[in-house]
């Protein structure tokens, strides 16, 4: 039960980070074209300073249901999720018409089904797949 508790601890604090790193390295340089010279500390700020207000919507899994556990890369831990669902162009359309709804923040889903996790023979937890990566 322990290593369980640990191991969602792990994946938590692993989200948060690639949240935060998303959010703070952006756009350091990022100028607002509707204010001559403003420069935004991380892309947060720029958000807020544009609309005042973020307003998100939750993306739980791509495409389908279905993709739910491999919607970045390959699901190492459940052998009928063994491949990856991830379709760019339409994922595209998805966030294309997020924003074009006026969505402004988008909550992706990550690890819900360990997808994109390797691990070795005893469950330890060996590193994230390539594909997950480069689909991130």
């Amino acid at each position: 039960m322990k290593k369980r508790i640990s191991f969602k601890l792990f994946v938590a604090v692993m989200a948060f980070l690639f949240f935060i790193s998303g959010m703070s390295g952006l756009a350091v340089s990022e100028q607002n074209p509707t204010t001559t010279g403003t420069v935004y500390k991380n892309l947060y700020e720029k958000v807020l300073a544009e609309d005042d207000f973020l307003y998100g919507i939750d993306y739980p899994w791509f495409i389908s249901y279905d993709s739910i556990g491999c919607n970045l890369g390959a699901n190492y831990a459940m052998p009928s999720k063994s491949h990856c669902s991830f379709n760019e162009q339409l994922i595209y359309q998805d966030l294309f018409n997020i924003k074009a709804l006026g969505f402004n923040a988008v909550n992706f889903w990550l690890f819900t089904w360990l997808d994109g996790i390797m691990f070795d023979d005893n469950g330890n937890v060996l590193g994230l797949d390539d594909c997950f990566l480069d689909n991130l």
